[in-house]
């Protein structure tokens, strides 16, 4: 005891010491979307780390000064605390279309600077996809599984190969979209009456507080003249559930018919003209021209679901219930523009002239001299010679050409797609059919027969003139619509 302290007391007494705990301060870096951080503690307690979240990370833990990974401050500690938050992620930048790209590890992020092909194999979870807004040309194909997928678009513009859909995933049970951003995913044009989707999956859900925009593939094929259906924006045989902000999907066009062929040239001749004085038979009129073909039918939104589904709250990219409304819009894709109608056949040629006549006669005689004077009176003289006959040869005129055959009628336009084609019910969203295409224009009229040939003079001079040209067939109709 030190000496120098004095007591004004004549008695003995205890003395207990007083102390103040000491509150440590905690300081967080490097994290996203982590709610109630605490951010003190004291010597008496221990401190479980919140878990943050990064979209398309792995969070690994805390690390603290000592570069350490910690999830807990253990009871007994002191000092303050200065956490950095880390994070893994496999980091690939993709931009060969060389070969698939076979994603086998977790939580891998993909910046796409080229036209590529993915195959997600069995053992992955997540996996994320940017452009970063610049459209490319992808296809992803998800391999079979048990258990479910996520997928991640952040701020992606892709379109599929020709002739191909965008995203596989048939053979998944259940699907997770997640939208970061701006998106937008569509149909690679298609050529035949061979259908692609946008998706092709079981059960689908889309999360997130960005936009989706998906398009079917466009159809840009014909079946002879006629156009042919546009593509399907999602092809699903689950569930279709949406959570996410705004959620667009619509199917493709449908094709526009084609003009046909132009109608064939009138071949049948009629008869020679036989009676006198008339000229060649007119030529048969052309043949009709062919319609138009048919618009193809706009193609589906969402096919064969068995049910789809608007939540009215938004789920984000981490799974979190916000406050956000969502909307989910289906369209049906627009029908195909019918074919201009084929041009009318050429008019028949005009019959032939009937052939030159011979007439031939003389004129009449000289009448005879008057009688002499005198005795007997003279022989009255000879009367004057009739001129010699003359030869009238002509052939009558050839017959008009036929007229032209009219022009073909314009092709119907094709029918609008459905906003949807599913099973079961639709729920809180908004659906709208396709627009009919457009009518074809109307045929061009065929052009006039050719002139019969004059009938043929008798005696090998020229033949009379050749009967007119046939007029021009009348133009078709606009088509009909289907009914």
């Amino acid at each position: 005891m030190d000496e120098n302290i004095q007591f004004l007391y004549t008695y003995d007494i205890t003395i207990q010491a007083m102390w103040n705990i000491i509150e440590y301060e905690i300081t967080y870096e490097n994290y996203e979307n982590c709610q109630n951080l605490i951010r003190n503690y004291t010597i008496e307690n221990s401190v479980v780390l919140p878990i943050p979240q990064k979209l398309g990370y792995k969070f690994l833990g805390w690390e603290d000064g000592s570069g350490q990974i910690i999830n807990v401050i253990q009871k007994g500690s002191h000092g303050n605390y200065k956490l950095n938050a880390r994070w893994y992620a496999n980091e690939v930048i993709a931009n060969t279309s060389s070969s698939v790209y076979n994603i086998t590890l977790d939580y891998s992020i993909f910046t796409i600077k080229g036209n590529v092909s993915f195959s997600i194999k069995s053992n992955v979870d997540q996996v994320m996809f940017t452009t970063n807004n610049i459209q490319r040309t992808v296809n992803i194909n998800v391999e079979q599984r048990s258990r479910s997928l996520t997928i991640i678009f952040k701020n992606s513009k892709m379109i599929s190969k020709s002739n191909s859909t965008l995203l596989v995933a048939d053979e998944c049970n259940k699907l997770n979209i997640i939208s970061n951003g701006t998106n937008t995913l569509t149909g690679g044009n298609i050529s035949s009456s061979t259908l692609t989707s946008v998706i092709n999956c079981q059960e689908i859900i889309f999360y997130g507080e960005g936009n989706l925009s998906i398009a079917g593939a466009n159809n840009i094929g014909t079946n002879g003249i006629h156009g042919l259906q546009g593509g399907y924006g999602i092809s699903a045989t689950g569930y279709v559930t949406n959570n996410m902000k705004q959620l667009i999907v619509r199917g493709g066009n449908g094709s526009n018919g084609k003009q046909p062929a132009e109608a064939a040239k009138m071949i049948s001749v009629p008869e020679k003209q036989t009676q006198k004085d008339k000229p060649g038979l007119q030529g048969y009129t052309g043949n009709t021209g062919i319609t138009g073909g048919s618009g193809g039918k706009g193609g589906i939104g969402i096919y064969n679901a068995i049910k789809v589904v608007n939540n009215s709250y938004c789920i984000n990219s981490y799974l979190e219930q916000t406050e956000i409304s969502t909307k989910f819009s289906i369209y049906g894709g627009n029908g195909g523009a019918g074919g201009q109608g084929g041009k009318g056949g050429q008019g028949g040629k005009g019959g032939e002239g009937r052939d030159g006549t011979l007439f031939v006669y003389g004129t009449v005689g000289g009448k005879g001299g008057t009688g002499g004077t005198g005795g007997n009176g003279g022989q009255g003289g000879k009367g004057g010679e009739g001129r010699d006959g003359t030869l009238f040869v002509y052939g009558t005129v050839g017959g008009k050409g036929g007229t032209g055959g009219t022009g073909g009628n314009g092709g119907s336009g094709g029918e609008g797609g459905s906003a949807v084609y599913l099973t079961g019910a639709i729920v809180n969203c908004s659906t709208s059919n396709g627009t009919k295409g457009v009518i074809g224009y109307k045929g061009e009229g065929g052009e006039g027969g050719e002139g019969g040939l004059g009938g043929k003079t008798l005696l090998g001079g020229d033949r009379h003139a050749s009967g007119a040209n046939g007029e021009k067939g009348a133009d078709g109709v606009e088509g009909r619509d289907r009914t």
